[in-house]
């Protein structure tokens, strides 16, 4: 019984290291194979150009109040007695206008989709990175963060031309939503522009 007992835990080794060096030979593959879509690519309709006008376009914009992610702050932050009480300069206003990181995980689709409140993962995801990386600018005067049709992270991990084309689809919302946020913006207001992975790309084109 002993012996039996030993022979399945050298299995279970032996399993495990086969998987990791499959793994690590072949990480490119395999994640291509789990994340790629399969479909074919839909062609993505442009938005009309007031689309970004409805507040349902937008994770953050000024007037979304507690339900803005990127206003989002830890509990400890309402205590003061737990922070430091610098003097508080008079700040300058400035308006951040973020894009988040690809969310959109789906095979199904080369790019998300903004119907219907969009993908339930992708929405949950994306309100979580940009509690993460868009709330540091809660010292900004106005923090605007569009949804946009991005990308399904499998677009970044082939060479296949339909990637290109979600990537370019992507971009095209977020420039729309980058015109209104300008058009909202007062003349004289200094912007920064913010993002990360996906959203840095798009954010690099604008410039």
């Amino acid at each position: 019984m002993v012996r039996k007992f030993l022979y399945f835990i050298a299995f279970c080794i032996v399993l495990v290291i086969s998987a990791g060096i499959v793994l690590s030979l072949f990480a490119d593959k395999l994640t291509a194979i789990a994340l790629v879509p399969s479909a074919e690519f839909a062609p993505v309709a442009p938005l009309e150009a007031n689309a970004y006008e409805d507040p349902a376009l937008w994770y953050s914009r000024p007037g979304i109040g507690v339900n803005d992610p990127a206003r989002w702050q830890p509990a400890y932050a309402s205590d003061r007695g737990l922070l430091p009480s610098p003097a508080e300069p008079k700040a300058t206003p400035f308006a951040v206008f973020f894009v988040h990181p690809t969310s959109y995980l789906n095979r199904s689709s080369w790019n998300a989709p903004l119907d219907n409140g969009g993908d339930a993962d992708a929405e949950r995801i994306a309100r979580i990175y940009l509690r993460g990386m868009a709330s540091p600018f809660n010292a900004a005067s106005e923090i605007w963060a569009p949804r946009y049709r991005q990308a399904t992270m499998g677009a970044f991990l082939t060479d296949a031309p339909e990637a290109g084309q979600a990537i370019e689809a992507a971009y095209a919302d977020v420039l729309e939503a980058y015109r209104y946020f300008l058009s909202s913006v007062a003349p004289d207001t200094p912007i920064v522009l913010a993002g990360h992975s996906q959203g840095a790309l798009h954010l690099k084109r604008l410039l």
